[in-house]
């Protein structure tokens, strides 16, 4: 009868200290103002150079913020604006220009519509980051998902093009849960970055589409 007595404590004790982890896990990703980790954050594309470049300028125009209400407002979702980030189209926009500028995708990333060869309009559907608990284990889970579509000066389409990446990570014990917390940023940043290389690829495969003069 102590046998089992000292079993059920224990039991009880270790389901006492899940549901304390669970609720601390459920503090950071729904309180109104989340710790100073989430402020932090910066939209950064860390990519490689590209295998080649299209001989053409392009305009890169602002992309449009397509996520559902719900997420702009949910505060579970990681980059809401009015709290994370000044404008968020303008950072994901920016941080796609460096990228294609710095790595050679286009010859030129133009700034005057009237004189780039093409144009990008791009769409974020989603980018978003949550924490998901069950009773025995607990994981983060990011989700991007990038739409952009180019044009020619005289606004024929030349294709549509796509990036999604889906992550998820175990959130791990009370005792790493701080260094976990601190690098969420370059986890995002790092979905972020799959995601415009997808587009990057889908774009130079289409190189031979890019003939505009």
């Amino acid at each position: 009868m102590l046998k089992l007595t000292l079993k059920g404590y224990k039991t009880r004790k270790s389901i006492l200290l899940h549901g304390t982890f669970l609720l601390f896990i459920g503090l950071l990703s729904s309180c109104g103002r989340p710790l100073n980790y989430y402020r932090t954050y910066n939209p950064e594309v860390k990519l490689e150079k590209s295998l080649s470049t299209i001989n053409k300028t392009i305009t890169i125009n602002n992309f449009t913020d397509n996520r559902s209400i719900k997420d702009k407002v949910d505060p579970n979702g990681y980059v809401n604006p009015p709290r994370y980030i000044k404008d968020l189209p303008v950072e994901i926009t920016n941080a796609i220009i460096n990228d294609f500028s710095k790595n050679l995708v286009f010859k030129k990333i133009g700034m005057q519509m009237d004189t780039s060869d093409y144009i990008m309009e791009g769409e974020i559907k989603n980018f978003r980051k949550n924490f998901k608990s069950s009773f025995f284990k607990s994981k983060e889970q990011i989700y991007i998902d990038l739409e952009c579509k180019i044009y020619t000066r005289d606004g024929k389409l030349v294709s549509t093009y796509s990036g999604k990446s889906i992550i998820e990570n175990k959130v791990p014990s009370l005792f790493g849960i701080n260094k976990f917390l601190m690098n969420q940023h370059i986890r995002i940043n790092d979905a972020f970055s799959n995601s415009v290389l997808q587009i990057r690829d889908q774009i130079l495969k289409d190189s031979s589409k890019f003939v505009y003069n």
